[in-house]
């Protein structure tokens, strides 16, 4: 999805549910927001690598979604 800047909150939502499977997801220059982050945290249990660069409307919000889901 890198570059992909016309892709909402909404895609991600209504999306997310149906990619559970997913181990890798590059959201470089997308648009990206917290929201974004805690639809992917909750719903890609088997997510082992997240590319948030230069998606600036990620927060430090991001972090704390992500942090309540993985396991070490």
């Amino acid at each position: 999805m890198k570059g992909c800047e016309g892709l909402t909150e909404q895609v991600f939502a209504n999306s997310i549910d149906h990619m559970k499977n997913l181990e890798v997801i590059n959201l470089l220059s997308c648009f990206a927001n917290d929201e974004t982050v805690a639809h992917i945290a909750q719903g890609s249990p088997h997510l082992q690598y997240l590319c948030l660069s230069n998606c600036p409307q990620v927060t430090d919000r991001s972090l704390i979604s992500l942090s309540q889901v993985v396991k070490c």
